[in-house]
């Protein structure tokens, strides 16, 4: 019998009582002035899937989609944080050795 793959946070996301750390991380990071500028999701969008599974089931394959758009958002963000925002570390002087 096949069964999906979950994705890591999709059980957290869903579950009423670890739910509220994580959505207010995740309003942090997706709604954040540096994540509106970049322009990449809709933050009406992203603000209605976080209404939407309030409002779910906490089990149906819609609350897994949507827990899974918010998980791949976010990862996205965190990359443009890691990867473009971060300062760009300093290259050593060539070595004098002779």
């Amino acid at each position: 019998r096949q069964r999906h793959l979950t994705i890591p946070c999709e059980m957290c996301i869903r579950d009423r009582y670890r739910r509220e750390p994580l959505r207010s991380f995740l309003r942090d990071l997706l709604f954040s002035p540096q994540a509106r500028q970049r322009g990449i999701v809709n933050p009406e969008h992203l603000q209605g899937l976080l209404d939407a599974l309030d409002k779910g089931s906490g089990d149906g394959l819609m609350d897994y989609a949507r827990a899974n758009a918010l998980y791949s958002a976010s990862a996205v963000e965190l990359w443009f944080r890691t990867f473009i925002d971060a300062p760009q570390p300093t290259r050593a002087a060539p070595c004098a050795c002779s």
